[in-house]
């Protein structure tokens, strides 16, 4: 059963593997109840029975059951907002702690089926038959840890029931491993196909979100990404750190859409987002506002200097060449920047701030042209 569900566990996002991890410590109530059935249930065979190895059971599975709970408790707080080491790390203890108190769990109650009074079987069944449903609730969404924890706890009971129904002939026993067996396969294969289904609700809820946040055209981030984005950029920058924005356009847009039509126009800008992107680099942001306007974040060392100077290395380097439907189009950009340090970054008074030396230069490109425009004709 174990080798079946890591056939089909895949290695995960580590975004999903997070939200998988927090299901781990959604409730508390169910533990502490299994820990409080547990103990009396434990507390009724310290009781009933002399055997030195039930006793040590029992004393065994309250401990584990106490650490459990302990660091059910603990970790959870420790999961809003931790990164994703730490919450594999929370999820490695879970699942030792978890996997232990199965353990003995399962052989707590192998133990009392097979050396305890009669009195105690129905009480142990039952405990066991609670335990496996909080497993299948609880923890189907990791089930690397929920099969193994129902093997361990279902399999030693099921094996000593079935082996003293062979030895006294007991048709019960037999009933009762048998029904064990079922309720364990049954329940592993319920839970992988939940952990399926969720993940596929999953993909489908990150994908709608993905779309709400991306411009279908270039795949840039449009604007609520990269407003996203820049809050997670200047939350792990230093609060000195320079962030440079600009804020551009294409000049002569509309005129390639008129000369050569709207693809050719829909093929520029995913070029020209192409080169933004590669401008922007893995630790930048580029990103499509609509039509023709773009914003480039950039932090650290090569953020640092004068706007204009800035402004000029972008517009230089996106400036260029672009081969469309057959054609070779030489385009300029017209870019406006602002720089703050990280601490006083705002998205927004950037952008309004780079927006207006973006207006002064297309000014001066209009002007230039005009003048060029006039200089043709005179000629």
């Amino acid at each position: 059963m174990t080798a079946s569900a890591d056939r089909r566990i895949r290695p995960l996002p580590g975004e999903v593997h997070s939200e998988l991890v927090e299901s781990l410590y959604a409730t508390r109530t169910p533990p502490a109840v299994m820990s409080a059935l547990f103990a009396l249930v434990g507390g009724q065979a310290f009781v009933l029975t002399r055997d030195p190895v039930l006793r040590a059971l029992v004393l065994s599975g309250v401990a584990a059951s106490a650490v459990r709970l302990l660091v059910l408790f603990r970790d959870r707080a420790r999961l809003r907002g931790g990164r994703l080491g730490d919450r594999l790390a929370a999820e490695r203890r879970f699942a030792i702690c978890y996997l232990v108190f199965a353990g003995l769990l399962g052989a707590f109650v192998a133990r009392v089926f097979g050396a305890a009074p009669p009195a105690l079987h129905l009480p142990a069944a039952v405990l066991l038959v609670g335990y496996a449903a909080g497993v299948a609730a609880g923890t189907a969404l990791r089930p690397a840890i929920s099969v193994p924890a129902l093997v361990l706890a279902v399999v030693p009971p099921a094996v000593t029931a079935a082996a003293t129904g062979a030895v006294n002939g007991s048709a019960v026993e037999l009933v009762t491993a048998v029904s064990l067996l079922a309720f364990l396969a049954g329940g592993a294969r319920s839970m992988l196909e939940r952990y399926r289904s969720t993940l596929a609700a999953i993909a489908l809820r990150r994908a709608h979100a993905e779309t709400a946040r991306t411009d279908p055209l270039t795949g840039l981030p449009n604007r609520l990404g990269l407003a996203e984005r820049f809050g997670a950029v200047i939350g792990g920058a230093r609060p000195d750190a320079p962030v440079a924005v600009h804020y551009m356009d294409l000049d002569d847009f509309k005129a390639v859409n008129d000369r050569m039509g709207h693809p050719a126009g829909d093929a520029l800008l995913r070029l020209f987002a192409e080169r933004l992107a590669r401008l922007a680099g893995p630790a930048g942001i580029a990103a499509r506002l609509g039509g023709d306007e773009f914003v480039l974040v950039r932090t650290g060392p090569e953020s640092a200097g004068a706007p204009e100077a800035l402004a000029e290395q972008a517009a230089a380097a996106l400036s260029d060449r672009y081969w469309i439907a057959g054609r070779v189009l030489t385009v300029s950009a017209s870019v406006g920047c602002a720089v703050a340090p990280a601490r006083a970054a705002s998205l927004d008074d950037l952008l309004r701030s780079a927006n207006r030396p973006l207006h002064d230069r297309k000014g001066q490109h209009r002007l230039a042209r005009g003048r060029a425009a006039e200089g043709q004709r005179s000629a």
